[in-house]
């Protein structure tokens, strides 16, 4: 996935969620990307994984590449670590 459009849809994203939910890139790959969600609202949504569906969204407006999450784990209580997939 292009870097620089990445770091934009990242940045909306965070521009709208932080500090309550804040997202990180740790890899990024051709067909994958991993990302670290936290944030004290990280999982204090109606649905914990509302924040991670949200980003598919900023990823497809930004970069114009459809993803799906492919594992989503829990490190730590407020703190989520999101596998994403080309689809």
């Amino acid at each position: 996935m292009d870097s620089q459009k990445l770091r934009k849809a990242s940045k909306e994203f965070n521009r709208y969620r932080a500090p309550e939910c804040r997202v990180k890139t740790i890899k990024n790959t051709k067909d994958r990307l991993v990302v670290k969600f936290e944030g004290t609202g990280a999982n204090f949504y109606c649905c914990y994984d509302e924040n991670f569906i949200d980003y598919l969204y900023y990823l497809k407006d930004h970069t114009g590449e459809s993803m799906k999450i492919k594992d989503v784990r829990q490190p730590a209580p407020d703190s989520f670590i999101v596998i994403y997939e080309k689809d």
